[in-house]
């Protein structure tokens, strides 16, 4: 059995954090660096909205099969008596996602934020019908008997396939709030490990997963923010010198502030490892950057750590000896 996971589960890792620090950071620079607690207080909010977007998605999954129930019933009573193709039933009472609805914590996390997928049922409707065109669906109605295991299966892959690449979802929660773009795949990953984690002998109470790790992680997402905007000017003459053929304001604002928290870190992060720091800004630098960027972050960030160590500016303690 391997029911014995961790009784949270977290899906933002730090590089996450770090490509959420950096458009806050951006907004900062770009709002004449006005406010510090006001972009403080839009980093903790978009942290937050990717949790919101997670509970929609799981939701999803419930209320596409919900609507399927409804609309047979439905439809039986309008039959009675009559002779008729009763519709395929499977779906609709998939014993799987009926113990994910019965999660009280996933209930109250949905009416905590007020919103409910059956008020969009023309969400579902498009669902619906992508699930009953694919291909999954087909091998799903042809096994005549089903387990608990066997209706997850088809849930897991349904969510893979058809949910969670939705064009009209995306669509929608675009226009719900821009933001979420960018974490769908943060999200998603995290309502696919819950609905891993979710089996037949799961507790009504089934732990959802946290957006953290841990505290430390959300102490390090503030300080990254607070840290960086306190020492942009520092961080900014570095980069300048170790740059003379460069002239600063053509080199792309993203860039810049990528470099300028890696400097950050090497600075006033002891405990994260320069190596990690430089690994890091180079995977963000590939999702926001281009080729030409990477090797441009990587060289100025390289230079800059043998300058400052050798300089004797950098001093790292514990897990950032290594």
């Amino acid at each position: 059995m391997h029911h014995n996971l961790n009784s949270s589960y977290f899906m933002l890792t730090r590089r996450h954090i770090r490509a959420k620090v950096m458009q806050s950071v951006y907004s900062f620079v770009q709002s004449d660096k006005d406010r510090v607690d006001v972009e403080q207080r839009n980093l903790s909010k978009s942290i937050d909205d990717i949790y919101d977007l997670y509970i929609l998605m799981l939701d999803l999954v419930v209320e596409v099969v919900q609507w399927e129930k409804h609309t047979i019933d439905g439809r039986k009573k309008s039959i009675l008596g009559e002779e008729i193709l009763v519709p395929d039933e499977r779906l609709a009472n998939n014993e799987f996602v009926h113990k994910l609805g019965a999660n009280i914590n996933l209930q109250e996390a949905v009416e905590n934020r007020g919103f409910n997928w059956r008020d969009n049922d023309e969400y579902l409707r498009s669902i619906l019908k992508d699930i009953k065109n694919s291909e999954l669906y087909a091998k799903y109605i042809r096994k005549s008997e089903h387990t608990f295991k066997s209706h997850k299966n088809f849930m897991i892959d349904l969510f893979k396939d058809v949910i969670a690449p939705n064009e009209k979802i995306h669509e929608y929660i675009e226009d719900r709030n821009i933001a979420w773009i960018g974490d769908i795949a943060v999200a998603n990953g995290m309502a696919l490990k819950t609905l891993t984690v979710t089996f037949e002998d799961s507790k009504d109470k089934q732990p959802l997963m946290t957006i953290y790790k841990d505290a430390d992680d959300k102490k390090y997402a503030k300080d990254l923010f607070t840290k960086t905007v306190l020492h942009l000017d520092k961080t900014k003459k570095i980069i300048t010198d170790k740059t003379p053929g460069w002239d600063p304001e053509r080199i792309a604002q993203l860039d810049l502030i990528m470099m300028q928290m890696g400097l950050t870190e090497f600075l006033y992060f002891p405990s994260i490892p320069a190596k990690v720091t430089i690994n890091e800004y180079l995977e963000i630098s590939k999702d926001f950057s281009t080729e030409k960027s990477k090797i441009f972050v990587n060289g100025v960030l390289d230079k800059a750590l043998k300058e400052l160590t050798a300089q004797g500016e950098i001093s790292k303690s514990g897990r950032g000896l290594v």
